[in-house]
Order: C-alpha cells, then structure tokens, then sequence
C-alpha cells in the first residue's frame, strides 16, 4: 500500500510539473509571459530609482531660509 501512495505522489508531482510547463508555454505564446516580465522590471526600475534617491539624500521640495522657519506666528 505504500507503494502506491509513493507512486501517487510522484505522479502527482510530475503532472503538477507538467502542468506548469504548459501554462508557461501558453504564456509565451499569449504574450503574457511578456507583460508580467515588464511588470516586474518596471517595479524593479522604480524601487533602483527611490533607492538611489533615498541615498543621495531624498527630494527636494522647497528650500526655505533656516530664519523664516523659526519667525513667529509660522508654526
């Protein structure tokens, strides 16, 4: 019996594999494939471009003279 539990498992796996190849197949085929792939790079190219940002210091919204942040009435 446990033979064919083994047996069943690996079969099982396979087919899952299987089955995976032919949805990427299917995905190639469709331009899928393709579309998810810029996705993912335009996500990476954000991520490297707020990164790169964050290092060199953030941005800059508006540069204020240190004394007109500390006159009254502005808090």
């Amino acid at each position: 019996m446990d033979s064919l539990q083994a047996e069943t498992a690996t079969l099982r796996a396979r087919l899952r594999q299987l089955r995976d190849s032919l949805q990427f197949r299917d995905d190639v085929a469709t331009g899928q494939y393709d579309r998810d792939l810029r996705v993912l790079q335009d996500q990476l190219n954000r991520l490297t471009y707020e990164a790169r940002t964050l290092r060199d210091g953030g941005q800059t919204v508006r540069v204020l003279p240190a004394d007109s942040l500390f006159e009254p009435g502005t808090a």
